[in-house]
């Protein structure tokens, strides 16, 4: 059973490209491009950001990248399902024999909260990831035409001031968008419910509608 990695490994192969012209084409970092061939998952930013780099690359290989990204949700969250090895390292195990269940369910109760409010902290502090798979930065197009990538679940993206749409469960999203000819900067925001956003400037140029 082959993994993400393996099969985007493959294709950049047949297609005669090194990890430097993949990372040119798709402008993602070739530490990242490396580790996601070799199945490394665990150096790489996080799940949401692996699987924008992942669809980013399936697209330049010319491969299918909700198949891709199925793969590499499988790889990442059951890695035994693939032969790879556990991601997480291994962690002594605490023997709970001779706790009291009273303990051991207020115990489960504090931790629960405490990562509650260590979820929403973070929320308030750190801005939304945004990966923008396409268009790429200088591409050239015609009017219509699609944007896609991925972010948070369940945030507000807006292209200017005129488009505006949600992320799906896992972040992703995808908004069709008509524009003039010309050269112009698209301007992708994502905005989270505590206000906190994050921006990516794309340069196109759109040669007819």
């Amino acid at each position: 059973m082959k993994t993400a990695g393996q099969i985007l490994k493959e294709a950049r192969s047949g297609k005669f490209l090194t990890v430097e012209q993949l990372s040119s084409i798709t402008r993602i970092d070739q530490k990242y491009i490396e580790a996601i061939e070799r199945d490394q998952y665990h150096l790489l930013p996080s799940e949401t950001v692996a699987k924008g780099f992942i669809r980013n690359i399936a697209v330049r290989l010319d491969q299918n990248p909700n198949d891709i990204v199925a793969i590499f949700r499988r790889d990442f969250r059951h890695p035994k399902l693939s032969g790879l090895q556990k991601i997480n390292h291994p962690k002594k195990k605490l023997s709970l024999r001779y706790l009291p269940p009273h303990f051991l369910a207020i115990s489960l109760s504090v931790l629960v909260f405490v990562g509650y409010l260590a979820y929403q902290f973070r929320a308030v502090i750190k801005p939304p990831v945004l990966e923008v798979v396409r268009p790429a930065s200088k591409s050239v197009l015609t009017s219509p035409f699609e944007v896609e990538g991925v972010s948070d679940p369940s945030i507000k993206i807006s292209i200017g001031d005129e488009i505006f749409t949600k992320t799906d469960t896992s972040g992703h999203f995808i908004i069709r968008m008509s524009h003039p000819v010309g050269e112009t900067e698209l301007k992708v925001e994502a905005v989270n419910r505590f206000g906190r956003t994050a921006e990516q400037i794309i340069p196109i140029t759109v040669i007819s509608r």
